[in-house]
């Protein structure tokens, strides 16, 4: 009989490649000892205090440019809430959608076929519109009757929103009424346009208006500001912005900064980097 083959040792994951314009965050401060942060839960406050210290030090000259244009940009602003919120609502909601689904450019270039037609409008009326939409993205009309049918059965959300008094209730009826597997990132975007135009001010709303992507969140999962990098529904969306916050502060481009700090810095599963980083991190944790 052929005698057993000994197993190879699996290799070492190679260093993920590093191609960010910004420095490196590494090689600036004493490694955290992983005694402090070997844990499957959130990490302990200090901690998190001290990552939050370094990557704003870190990331206070950055000069970033925002992923997602304004609302403004569409025409979106508190003069045409104050003519008709809950016809500015769904147009912010289809903006959104757009933005974040089809991309910028994707979002625009539809915006600019089928608003001026008064596709946009037609639907929320429930009319027929006069013209027929041309080199348009078929997803972008899909989402605008989506849209438009789950806002029919919403004649008062704009007001029903004006009526709540806390950042989490705001948030919670909007999830309620466009959440339930429509909108995800949309809704954050939504709140963060909202304030940003001045039209839903609450005390805390900054901690629902960071956008916590897939990448963002398994960012924050391995710096131990989230227990789970999966957001499944509203709640742990809400819980992952309030994440993206307190990793990297309150300013709009919060998430930019995470991004461009996991970039630098070589963040990712199976990290080779592990030995050399001295951020409090599962992938330290874990060996």
């Amino acid at each position: 009989p052929r005698a057993p083959v000994a197993a190879r040792p699996a290799p070492a994951p190679a260093p993920r490649r590093v191609t960010s314009a910004h420095a490196s965050p590494l090689g600036r401060d004493r490694a955290v000892p992983p005694a402090r942060f070997a844990t499957n839960d959130r990490f302990a406050d200090p901690v998190l205090t001290e990552t939050r210290a370094r990557i704003a030090a870190w990331s206070g000259e950055l000069s970033l440019t925002h992923a997602t244009p304004s609302a403004a940009a569409f025409g979106l602003d508190a003069e045409s809430w104050n003519e008709d919120a809950e016809r500015s609502l769904y147009r912010l909601a289809v903006v959104a959608t757009w933005v974040l689904r089809l991309g910028p450019a994707a979002a625009e270039a539809a915006w600019a076929h089928l608003e001026p037609a008064g596709v946009v409008d037609a639907l929320y009326d429930g009319s027929a519109p006069d013209i027929a939409p041309a080199e348009v993205d078929p997803q972008a009309l899909l989402w605008l009757s989506l849209l438009a049918r789950r806002f029919a059965e919403l004649p008062e959300l704009a007001a029903e929103l004006d009526r709540q008094t806390s950042a989490e209730e705001v948030f919670r009826t909007l999830d309620t009424a466009l959440g339930r597997g429509l909108l995800g990132l949309e809704l954050l975007w939504m709140l963060r346009e909202l304030e940003a135009a001045g039209i839903v001010k609450r005390p805390g709303l900054a901690a629902f208006t960071a956008l916590p992507d897939r990448a963002a969140r398994d960012t924050l999962f391995r710096l131990g500001f989230l227990r789970t990098p999966y957001a499944p529904d509203g709640a742990a969306l809400a819980v992952a912005s309030a994440a993206v916050r307190e990793a990297a502060g309150d300013a709009p481009d919060a998430e930019a900064r995470l991004h461009a700090f996991a970039d630098a810095a070589g963040c990712a599963y199976d990290c080779g980097q592990r030995r050399r980083c001295e951020y409090a991190c599962r992938e330290r944790a874990g060996g």
